[in-house]
């Protein structure tokens, strides 16, 4: 199974090298209008599009700190990928459980937890995952923003030592993006965008199948079929 992984879109909508699976780890609504109905119409037609393009077989996502819409309850029906929100969903065999929450970072923000509101829903993780997905990334874990301190969040990497998934994919710390691999859990950080909101060289990345464990850590760089497609934030 080829699976291409993607985060803190902010509204760039790349091309994609073809793929059974695309995981986006939220942050996908544009930065220019934060309104919950502009987002929808965004959602509901320029996201609709890009994901019938057909670049993925199935796609899963999950929301971020910027997505006001889906913590409102009002994203658009019958989008064309499953949506995780402290849920499981199987693709390929796959079992995949994913969540928005992050730890606070301003008071605007949406899908903010504090750590005993975070353990609340990580703990809900179930046993023997192929895939996690989180908008943040555990504490001490690919989570260090432009001044080196760490971002991620604590109850998240409790649960995740926990539960042991095999791959755990994230974003929201644009300065970290990375693949590492520790006790035998892969963590990728697969944000888009940079720290001033630039993709840069970026682009989607293509994951180990869980089933396929990686050497050290590398930083991502396009997967070999790209050229076909040619901090906290």
């Amino acid at each position: 199974m080829v699976i291409m992984a993607t985060a803190d879109l902010h509204g760039d909508l790349p091309k994609v090298p073809r793929c059974d699976l695309l995981l986006i780890a939220g942050d996908i609504c544009p930065l220019m209008n934060h309104a919950p109905g502009y987002q929808r119409q965004w959602l509901n037609y320029k996201l609709r599009r890009w994901i019938n393009r057909g670049y993925a077989k199935q796609v899963v996502a999950v929301a971020g700190n910027h997505d006001r819409v889906f913590a409102l309850g009002e994203p658009p029906q019958d989008m064309p990928w499953t949506y995780l929100e402290g849920e499981e969903t199987t693709v390929g065999g796959l079992r995949i459980w994913g969540g928005p929450w992050t730890p606070p970072i301003h008071d605007h923000w949406v899908f903010q937890a504090d750590e005993e509101q975070a353990r609340a829903h990580w703990e809900r993780i179930p046993d023997g995952l192929d895939i996690l997905i989180s908008h943040g990334p555990p504490y001490g874990i690919l989570d260090e923003d432009e001044t080196g301190e760490h971002q991620g969040d604590k109850a998240l990497r409790d649960e995740i030592l926990r539960a042991r998934p095999k791959l755990v994919v994230f974003g929201h710390i644009h300065t970290a993006q990375a693949i590492v691999q520790r006790d035998g859990i892969t963590y990728a950080n697969v944000s888009l965008l940079d720290n001033d909101y630039r993709r840069s060289k970026r682009h989607p990345v293509q994951l180990p199948a869980p089933t396929t464990p990686i050497a050290g850590s590398r930083r991502p760089g396009p997967s070999p079929n790209a050229a076909a497609s040619a901090g906290a934030r």
